[in-house]
């Protein structure tokens, strides 16, 4: 089997995973508000929720899958399919929640599927065989801090909507930047891998996206920050493995044109079913106060 289109098989799964897990991650979150009689839940008691804790499990696995998916193949390939994630949502949600799909939310799958598929195909990306020196990494990781810091800057002075979209751009560059060098980390035997800075500036980078990712759904409407993340991390991360590791997709006229218009497509879709999540979400939230009885605390 081509490696590329192994990658692609392993990054589905680990998309498969992200997915399920915001689920059970939900749910438990859920069900201990709903069963605690204090203001805020900590950690500490969400991870004693079964579900919360396989949510949390689940994530690691689709981490963990997502990076043997980069060591097959090119993060051009790889980080796209990363959108997929909202797709298997709706459905677990369906199963676990007992939620159902609207026409119109299957009209979005249809559209990110669609796009991803059309991306692929009309691009063919496979993987460069350039290897970055030490200047293409330290002007790629200074340049994406140097960019999420102005954006952070003027995202935090700006109008609630625009604080959001600029946080969450700021939160997708830092989740594209770390398949980037988990990327080149990827490279050689495990001594040398635990040998290359790259494998603990990933694992750095890692543990950044919680906070960067936290800001932007703070900052504003997750319906905005939520696409903003997810739509920018594969894009970014695309367009910088062309530059780090030579990646290759076509380029002619047509091309361009016809992959500009598969993003555009999965970028709406990205964007309402994020809308149609947290629409969810909020009823799920809001549930439990409005089935309680009047004389209840």
């Amino acid at each position: 089997m081509n490696s590329e289109v192994l990658a692609a098989l392993i990054m589905l799964l680990s998309a498969l995973s992200y997915g399920v897990s915001y689920v059970f991650q939900h749910k438990g979150t859920q069900d201990t508000v709903a069963n605690s009689t204090e203001g805020k839940v900590g950690p500490a008691k969400l991870l004693k929720n079964k579900f919360y804790l396989i949510g949390v499990i689940l994530f690691v696995l689709g981490f963990c899958i997502h990076i043997v998916a980069l060591a097959f193949g090119s993060v051009s390939v790889v980080q796209p399919l990363i959108v997929t994630e909202l797709i298997f949502i709706p459905f677990a949600s369906a199963i676990l929640l007992k939620t159902k799909i609207s026409g119109k939310e299957w009209g979005a799958i249809v559209a990110v599927t669609a796009g991803l598929a059309g991306f692929l195909f009309v691009a063919m990306p496979t993987e460069g065989h350039n290897a970055p020196t030490f200047t293409d990494w330290v002007i790629t990781i200074g340049g994406t801090v140097l960019v999420c810091a102005i954006l952070t800057g003027v995202g935090v002075k700006s109008a609630l909507v625009i604080r959001a979209a600029l946080l969450g751009i700021s939160a997708g560059l830092v989740n594209g930047l770390m398949a980037l060098t988990a990327k080149g980390a990827l490279h050689g035997s495990i001594v040398e891998m635990l040998s290359n800075p790259l494998t603990y500036l990933t694992i750095i980078i890692a543990l950044s996206t919680f906070a960067t990712v936290a800001l932007a759904f703070k900052a504003g409407p997750i319906t905005i920050s939520s696409p903003s993340i997810i739509a920018t991390n594969p894009v970014y991360s695309t367009l910088m493995s062309m530059w780090l590791f030579g990646d290759i997709i076509r380029s002619g006229p047509l091309a361009i044109g016809l992959i500009v218009i598969c993003v555009v497509v999965t970028i709406a879709g990205v964007f309402y079913l994020s809308a149609a999540e947290h629409k969810e979400e909020e009823t799920a939230e809001a549930l439990p106060h409005a089935t309680e009885s009047p004389g209840t605390a």
